[in-house]
């Protein structure tokens, strides 16, 4: 059984840390093969009623920050593309869809942003690592792989948040990984158009809701968007390259698609439970909903 976030952070243990981001992260990608997992969570404790808490390590941002970053680097050891989350500033749980966040800029930078400073700056090698040679090429590169908060920073999307994602993030931190919204989709929530200009990688959701100009043909004439896509894909594809997602594929590598018998039994299974739900439904309808609606409007005239 693994810790709470919160217990690990107070064990004051960043070799304890990163074992535990060996272990919880990166033993749960190899067996499961998921190259790509969406943690750690490394807001901060700002108040008692944010209840996700529990999967943040501590209201301080040094010990979070350390501990962060040492989770990480041992989940990156066993080639995990790690999610760092929520960048930023998600200090509640209900109604933070859309939430202005609202700070000067020495806040932000003393508390939050310093918290995630340093799993992406790989930053806090525990002193034991130094004369450990299995150790030694641990601490070389900061954290992958980034996913946004569904608040706002300021008035703007965390996601298209420029001065955060581009001008600290990318610039200032060295960041040229994997950038995901959270579940937002394309969708007008995540403003989608100024996210890939501010290096959003990718979209977190299904499908297209509702943004008319999400198409190629708009898109092809969009100059600044079609380098901000293309940067975003050497940006993404650089993060998988540098995951366990590559292990055994190399430039000879053929991949070959097979359906195997069960696959094809459990997807028969699945389209024919979903007829059996249509018919259900269709049958309720006809027996209930009909009758009861005839029933309050009247006798009809040829029973009179």
């Amino acid at each position: 059984m693994a810790p709470s976030p919160t217990n690990l952070a107070y064990s004051w243990n960043k070799e304890l840390a990163y074992r535990n981001g060996e272990v919880i992260l990166g033993e749960s990608s190899l067996v499961f093969r998921l190259p790509i997992m969406i943690a750690p969570a490394m807001n901060l404790h700002r108040h008692a009623y944010n209840s996700r808490g529990v999967e943040y390590y501590s209201e301080d941002p040094i010990l979070s920050g350390y501990i962060g970053s040492a989770v990480v680097q041992g989940a990156q050891s066993k080639g995990v593309l790690v999610n760092v989350k929520h960048l930023a500033f998600n200090d509640q749980e209900i109604n933070r869809s859309g939430i202005a966040t609202f700070m000067s800029e020495q806040k932000a930078r003393e508390m939050e942003l310093r918290n995630f400073q340093q799993a992406f700056e790989a930053n806090g090698k525990p002193a034991s690592f130094e004369s450990d040679d299995a150790k030694k090429n641990t601490y070389t590169q900061g954290a992958l792989g980034v996913m946004t908060s569904y608040n706002r920073i300021g008035a703007v999307a965390s996601s298209a948040n420029a001065a955060v994602m581009v001008n600290i993030l990318r610039d200032e931190w060295g960041f040229t990984g994997y950038n995901v919204t959270d579940f937002t989709s394309v969708s007008p929530h995540a403003a989608p158009k100024e996210s890939v200009l501010a290096g959003t990688s990718a979209f977190c959701g299904f499908g297209n809701q509702g943004v008319k100009y999400w198409d190629a043909a708009t898109l092809s004439k969009d100059r600044d968007m079609l380098l901000a896509i293309k940067q975003n894909m050497h940006y993404s594809l650089w993060a998988i390259a540098n995951s366990n997602a590559m292990n055994g594929v190399n430039s000879s590598t053929h991949t070959e698609n097979v359906m195997t018998w069960w696959r094809a039994v459990y997807l028969g299974v699945i389209a024919a439970s979903g007829v059996v739900t249509l018919i259900g439904l269709a049958g309720y309808t006809t027996t209930r909903i009909r009758p009861a609606r005839n029933a309050a409007n009247g006798p009809t005239a040829a029973s009179k």
